[in-house]
């Protein structure tokens, strides 16, 4: 489960498109044998392959939009930049979902100059006070270097602290890191309990990792009966 978020301007955009939001998911495309970037054996989520965590809405907001967004790119383009000042504002004064949401927007230059640096910057802000969808993304910062120096072990540090709060993409993430020790001493069991979580909240992702640990008997005890049935639940998703 993610973390809620409270940015005071999330509500502004309503039900329209977030930034983010319709990003097709690569970790359906990591079949076993595909050669993808560090995780051959496993389909693996992780923000810079699949999506960063788009920035959250205030739960106490309307869930619709008050107004038409407009449809030329140039007064979205104003938007953009209107509802990053605001975000910014409220990061300044310690707000922890306008920080990571300001963060996303350095990463991906919304309404701002794309800068890893402050990306990182900002994601470390609300990190350090708990946000879950922070945690991660700041994990996988550390883990390709982005903005922040490279570490494998400070990657698995945030993305474990991600994964405790019950961020399946955390838990997904860390299942792989535990699999082949990137940033944690390798240990398959580990791997194996994280895929599980991940499962259980219904992630296809890790559904078809489960089936593939059950019928090899990785970390768990082999399974035909059981791996059958977590690669049907990820069939039943489409994956």
């Amino acid at each position: 489960r993610r973390a809620s978020g409270a940015c005071g301007l999330g509500g502004l955009m309503g039900n329209a498109q977030t930034p983010g939001q319709g990003v097709a998911d690569p970790c359906r495309d990591h079949k076993e044998g595909s050669g993808q970037e560090m995780g051959q054996q496993d389909r693996k989520n992780d923000a810079e392959t699949c999506k960063q965590s788009p920035p959250r809405s205030n739960k106490r907001a309307s869930t619709s939009s008050p107004f038409k967004l407009p449809s030329d790119r140039r007064s979205r383009r104003r938007m953009d930049v209107k509802a990053t000042k605001w975000w910014a504002k409220a990061a300044a004064q310690g707000n922890a979902d306008a920080q990571f949401n300001l963060g996303w927007c350095y990463r991906h230059g919304y309404g701002v100059e794309p800068s890893n640096a402050k990306a990182a910057e900002w994601y470390q802000k609300a990190a350090v006070q708990g946000h879950a969808d922070a945690q991660f993304n700041l994990g996988l910062c550390y883990k390709h270097g982005r903005g922040i120096g490279h570490s494998d072990k400070e990657a698995a540090r945030w993305c474990h602290l991600a994964a405790e709060q019950g961020h399946v993409d955390a838990q997904n993430h860390l299942a792989w890191c535990y699999k082949h020790g990137h940033g944690v001493e390798k240990d398959v069991e580990k791997s194996a309990e994280w895929c599980l979580r991940a499962a259980n909240q219904g992630d296809a992702c890790a559904q078809f990792n489960l089936g593939k640990r059950y019928e090899h008997g990785l970390g768990v005890k082999r399974s035909k009966r059981r791996s059958a049935a977590w690669y049907k639940k990820a069939a039943d998703q489409g994956d």
